[in-house]
């Protein structure tokens, strides 16, 4: 016969520790977000402009260790949406990760016949100018008044302007760079759009160093083979970036001379519903040089078994976690159990994080910081 007084047994560690991986997992899942796969897809544009100087973000706020099977299956759900595991060559890639579609259109400003200016809607799909502009900083508002003095505020001599919303305009005007725009010290800036370059493996290595510095630990300290399983998203990674789908890269407009290339005027809408941040913004020069960043420039070159890697690569991220987590439960020491905790813990803080910082290291922080200096961009 049992006491019913008897108070009950505490649970074993191994139970309260992964009730709190499983909590652990509900949040971080919830709190996730697309740019971390937009990224893994994309690795040519996403870690282009890697540098020493920003290897300490990159290290902190884009590890892909955590819970990741919600935003895994989203990407996924998105995938199937679109067609892309129907076949080769079916589906479309706008609108997936692999080609973010932003919902924006813009206007094509022209010159007709007669003088006259001729104007059409299109949709602006992934253009990366528009999104650089849009993540550019306004001027506050304090530096467009001068200074009140006290006694001018006490007296009501003087009165600032109602302020509901500031909205900023943005000219850029995009030529082709010169022989003594090569020859001088301006920025340039360069994406990958075959083979990804040794420079984004190095920051995909340097976004993992928080899981190889623990798995180093676990193996030192702990003599446990258990240290592999911080290893897995580094191998996932480079695995995905070694199979990266090729993208349309940059055209040269003066390889086709008999192209309509006069001057034209691209004006992003922001009117729509996902607009950026309702800024005002005009694309000025040739219309070819310009207009095929409104189109197809990036968008991935089909290739299925490419593809098959990336659609294989995300089911394993999305299978990860829970594997993890069963794995603790059932086969893992107790002391490895707490290093994977902590680590599942301190993940938590970083995909908050990402929410704020999703496009640390991307190239269009390059393009902004060119844009800050100058108004007009030369290209190729």
């Amino acid at each position: 016969m049992s006491d019913q007084n008897c108070p009950p047994a505490n649970p074993s560690p191994t139970v309260v520790f992964v009730a709190l991986g499983a909590i652990l997992g509900y949040i971080g899942a919830e709190s996730g977000t697309v740019a971390c796969f937009e990224r893994q897809l994309w690795p040519q544009r996403s870690f282009s402009s890697f540098t020493a100087s920003s290897a300490l973000g990159v290290a902190l706020f884009t590890p892909m260790g955590g819970p990741l099977f919600k935003t895994a299956c989203h990407t996924l759900d998105g995938v199937f949406r679109n067609g892309l595991f129907f076949g080769s060559h079916e589906g479309h890639m706008l609108g997936t990760a692999f080609f973010p579609q932003r919902h924006w259109v813009y206007n094509l400003y022209e010159g007709a016949s007669g003088g006259l200016l001729e104007s059409r809607c299109e949709p602006a799909r992934n253009c990366l100018w528009a999104e650089a502009l849009s993540r550019m900083p306004v001027p506050p508002i304090s530096s467009l008044f001068p200074p009140q003095s006290s006694k001018d505020v006490e007296g009501g001599q003087q009165e600032r302007p109602k302020i509901r919303s500031k909205i900023a305009l943005h000219h850029l005007k995009i030529t082709l760079a010169t022989p003594e725009d090569k020859a001088s010290n301006l920025l340039f800036v360069a994406e990958d759009s075959n083979t990804i370059s040794p420079r984004a493996l190095v920051a995909i290595v340097a976004s993992e160093i928080s899981s190889l510095l623990t798995a180093v630990f676990v193996l030192v300290y702990f003599d446990s083979y258990w240290a592999f399983l911080w290893l897995v998203p580094l191998a996932l990674r480079l695995f995905s970036a070694a199979f990266a789908l090729y993208r349309d890269p940059l055209m040269d407009p003066r390889q086709h001379p008999e192209a309509n290339n006069a001057e034209a005027c691209f004006q992003v809408d922001t009117h729509q519903p996902h607009g950026p941040n309702g800024h005002f913004m005009l694309f000025t020069g040739p219309r070819l040089l310009v207009k095929q960043f409104f189109e197809h420039y990036g968008h991935p070159k089909r290739h299925r078994l490419r593809e098959i890697v990336q659609f294989t690569t995300l089911i394993l991220f999305y299978v990860s976690f829970p594997l993890q987590l069963l794995s603790s439960l059932v086969w893992m020491p107790v002391q490895v159990q707490y290093v994977w905790l902590c680590y599942q813990m301190l993940l938590r803080v970083h995909i908050i994080s990402k929410i704020l910082l999703t496009h640390i290291g991307r190239a269009r922080f390059s393009l902004d910081m060119i844009a800050r200096r100058r108004r007009h961009l030369p290209l190729l």
